[in-house]
This record gives structure tokens, sequence and C-alpha cells, in this order.
């Protein structure tokens, strides 16, 4: 993997963050910008199973369905911390978000949320 280019004003709380991890993380950078990167670079600091969830290929959208399934995975138990990715954040369906929207309230220990900012 390709190390993501930081300035030197960031380093010191992406290095910060990589440490404690929080629950949930919205990453914001400028169009054309690498935050996809820099999640790949804190998420890859520890052993981690990284969840992903985008639109499948014949959709647009992001269904309930595919959130409901994540929720599913994520409430087992786990020998790893699990990061969850979900991109594109709007292409989620409102049924969907509602069904993120528990995962939130409630997190299940050692999961975490990365997301780019819309």
């Amino acid at each position: 993997m390709t190390q993501p280019l930081i300035s030197l004003h960031d380093e010191p709380e992406v290095r910060r963050i990589t440490q404690h991890l929080p629950h949930a993380l919205i990453l914001v950078a400028e169009p054309g910008l690498d935050s996809a990167g820099v999640v790949d670079s804190i998420i890859s600091s520890t052993p981690s199973q990284v969840l992903r969830v985008s639109p499948e290929e014949t959709k647009k959208s992001i269904s309930v369905e595919q959130v409901r399934a994540l929720v599913m995975n994520v409430r087992t138990t786990a020998s790893m911390r699990r990061v969850l990715h979900i991109t594109p954040a709007d292409a989620m369906t409102e049924e969907a978000q509602n069904a993120l929207l528990k995962l939130l309230e409630e997190p299940a220990e050692a999961v975490h949320l990365s997301q780019p900012a819309l």
C-alpha cells in the first residue's frame, strides 16, 4: 500500500487518532485529495477487519439489506477491531441510514465507522 502524503501540520493529529481510534470518524478533505488513503493508513496501523459497503454494481444506492447485513456482522464477537467504511455515504437509502443509526446509537465493542464527508 502506498502511504498517503500527510502535511506536517496534520501528521501529529493522524498519529493521535491512529493510537486511540474513535468510534466514528468523518474525514474532510478538499476534492482530489486522498482521504481514502488516510483512512486506509489509519486502519492498517493495527490489525483490523475492514468491512466496506458501497452500492452494488447494478445499483446506484446502498440498500437497507446491505446495511442490515453489516450490522449483523458486527454484532458478533471478533478477535480484532472492525472498521466499517461506507462510501459514498450519500448513496444510502433513507431506510439504510436508519438501520445504520441504530449501530451509531448503540456501538458494538471494537467497532469503528469511517466515512468521507459529503
